[in-house]
């Protein structure tokens, strides 16, 4: 069962953009640069900060996070074409 308090205190949302970040073999400056496509620009030390847990995107960049990284399902949700 998901949790959000233990989510936030764990740094998930950090964990896992990094985690995908990696699994796409992508550079966090790759990533930053996707991310302008997407209409959000963020700095290399931003996401870092959001890797380590010390800020959290909010909810339009964690989308644009979601189709800078190709993660299917979120894309799904966020489509405004369904």
């Amino acid at each position: 069962m998901y949790n959000a308090k233990f989510d936030k205190e764990d740094n998930g949302i950090g964990k896992r953009i990094a985690a995908a970040r990696k699994l796409k073999k992508i550079t966090a400056q790759q990533l930053c640069d996707k991310l302008e496509q997407y209409g959000i620009s963020v700095s290399r030390p931003a996401l870092g900060k959001w890797e380590r847990g010390e800020s959290v995107p909010s909810a339009y960049q964690i989308m644009a996070v979601f189709f800078a990284l190709d993660i299917a399902t979120f894309k799904r949700f966020g489509s405004s074409e369904n």
